[in-house]
């Protein structure tokens, strides 16, 4: 087909040919080469020159060479019977199929591939600290707040939501509260900056904690509390060299990742240091629960303290790689691993298998290179977080990664033989 008025891709609508036009698209712009309707009902564009569209429920998607594609102009469609769409082009052949883990980019609208960290606020909004704005994402939208409307800086370190719905964003190095549109900063007595905050929660007390680490040679870690929001105190402690994590304990207290030296809890004033089995590993997230148990993500494996024994799950259980970016629960309280060698979900009922028996084989289920997972290191906190509708999100400090565990797609159907029987 040719492009122009009158031409592109038409449509029969109540006995009349119309161009098929959405907020987004306007097929008369475009040389039409060839059309797949696939079982989903979503209808797929081959144009020559602009590459492949994809119209479903009025969202128009477009893949081109930039996006990985082989040629911005295709040939012929062909769907398989597992659902995988092929297409030949001039310079070879691609395939599209349903990937369980969806990556947010700056082909989606972010700012820059330079997430790291990110925060599901109670209202459905899915914030993102960039290195060069605040992304955001409200329903299929993704906008951002940058420098040139209202962002105080331009480095978003850590994300944190209050009681009251108030946005704490660390920023470059400070930290500031984001309500009614407006950033306000948050300093210390002395009109200085806090520091560059890595991760920030609150405690039962309703008080903001904040783990800090200062510019400047001689500057160790820091744990910095606001109180009714302003700066409070600091505990400045050696062995709180390069904090990671931060987790309320329900119980009261604060319990910390540290980079070096293992767990550390902060309760009635005091610092407990609890070093790990390993003491070569780093806590890179702390979660703490309510029976009063603390899982920590480290280079070697998920470590749990449980009263004052410490359980390792990894190689040794069966899991597939020890290196572990992040954890979270499901709505369901199954386990959430973001290892280096994709995700990994253990169900709550093997998780306390496990919890009984802690040399025990573990039973999981993988998503890996092949199920779009893109695990990495995020530098700031939170690395994951689950929204209302239940989906997880995992910062990689470079694009936000989702995954839905009520919609994940495995491929039930086994390759075909090539064996035949010969009765001869």
């Amino acid at each position: 087909m040719n492009s122009g008025r009158g031409l592109g891709l038409q449509q029969w609508v109540n006995g009349v040919w119309r161009t098929l036009i959405t907020t987004t698209l306007d097929t008369s712009t475009l040389n039409v080469y060839s059309l797949w309707l696939d079982r989903h009902n979503a209808l797929w564009i081959g144009t020559q020159g602009n590459g492949i569209y994809r119209v479903h429920d009025g969202k128009v998607d477009r893949f081109r060479s930039a996006d990985g594609l082989s040629s911005d102009s295709p040939d012929r469609f062909f769907e398989d019977r597992e659902g995988n769409l092929w297409l030949t082009t001039a310079e070879g052949v691609d395939c599209f199929r349903d990937s369980p883990v969806v990556n947010f980019s700056v082909h989606e609208g972010l700012t820059a591939d330079g997430v790291d960290s990110i925060l599901a606020a109670r209202d459905g909004t899915i914030w993102m600290g960039n290195h060069s704005g605040l992304d955001y994402v409200r329903g299929d939208v993704v906008s951002s707040i940058g420098p040139k409307n209202g962002l105080p800086g331009s480095h978003v370190t850590s994300l944190f939501e209050d009681h009251a719905g108030r946005l704490w964003v660390g920023l470059d190095n400070g930290l500031f509260v984001y309500e009614g549109g407006r950033f306000r900063p948050i300093q210390r007595r002395d009109g200085g900056a806090i520091g560059v905050v890595t991760d920030m929660i609150e405690d039962v007390d309703s008080r903001i904690w904040a783990t800090v680490v200062r510019t400047g040679p001689g500057n160790p870690g820091g744990l910095v509390q606001i109180q009714d929001g302003r700066f409070a105190t600091e505990i400045a402690d050696g062995r709180l060299d390069f904090p990671t994590s931060l987790a309320g304990d329900p119980g009261g207290g604060l319990w910390l990742g540290l980079l070096k030296g293992g767990l550390a809890r902060y309760r009635n004033g005091q610092l407990q240091i609890f070093p790990l089995k390993n003491k070569d590993a780093q806590v890179l997230q702390v979660l703490a629960n309510s029976d009063g148990s603390v899982l920590a993500a480290t280079t070697d494996g998920l470590v749990e303290r449980r009263g004052e024994t410490q359980y390792a799950l990894d190689r040794h259980n069966g899991l597939p790689c020890d290196r572990t970016f992040a954890i979270i629960t499901d709505k369901y309280s199954n386990l959430w691993l973001y290892t280096e060698c994709g995700l990994i979900s253990i169900k709550s009922d093997d998780l306390q298998q496990w919890r009984g028996h802690p040399d025990l084989k573990v039973k999981f289920d993988l998503f890996d290179s092949y199920d779009g997972a893109q695990p990495y290191l995020a530098n700031f906190g939170p690395r994951a977080t689950r929204s209302n509708d239940g989906r997880l999100w995992f910062a990689n400090a470079t694009v936000t990664q989702m995954i839905d565990p009520d919609r994940l797609f495995r491929n039930s159907i086994p390759p075909a033989s090539s064996y035949r029987r010969c009765d001869c």
